[in-house]
């Protein structure tokens, strides 16, 4: 019996793509947002912007220590796609402080946090399910697990974390 090189890549990348599918079902994310740039920009310049606009979530939320506090940040996990212009889908899951706030209070203002990282930006916000983000996160997985630029697309907050250091 030959070993098919290809074919077990394949496997591995499916097995892959449904385990991160599994892990990502289990996360506590509350909301489904689509963070658009409506202006020319670039993946890496949008995964900036997303940087900041968390920046603005935890320091509100948090205080200025909010760095310190690594657990109780905002989390969220996106796809940066183009369209007319690069934007972001994402899962998230906002910091304590927002948890209880009406709709009506929070939606502009994560939308006035998001013109401040963007001025021309525009962002959606809806509820997420279980049901959403597996109907959603597998074809996302699908789709760019197979492109070469996997790690361009994927955002995962905790990249915009301080690194400890560990040389001491």
């Amino acid at each position: 019996m030959r070993f098919d090189e290809e074919a077990a890549r394949m496997r591995l990348k499916r097995d892959a793509r449904h385990a991160f599918s599994r892990w990502i079902t289990k996360l506590d994310l509350d909301w489904f947002v689509t963070l658009n740039s409506n202006c020319e920009t670039t993946p890496d310049g949008l995964r900036r912007l997303i940087g900041y606009w968390l920046m603005l979530i935890d320091r509100e939320a948090l205080g200025n220590r909010f760095r310190d506090l690594p657990n109780e940040r905002a989390f969220l996990l996106g796809w940066i796609e183009p369209a007319t212009y690069w934007h972001c889908h994402s899962y998230i899951r906002f910091p304590e402080y927002y948890w209880d706030m009406p709709d009506r209070v929070l939606f502009p203002k994560l939308e006035m946090k998001w013109k401040e990282a963007i001025a021309s930006g525009s962002l959606d916000i809806q509820v997420a399910s279980v049901y959403g983000i597996q109907k959603n996160v597998t074809p996302y997985c699908t789709k760019y697990w197979r492109s070469k630029d996997f790690e361009d697309r994927l955002v995962i907050s905790t990249e915009f974390h301080p690194q400890k250091r560990t040389d001491k």
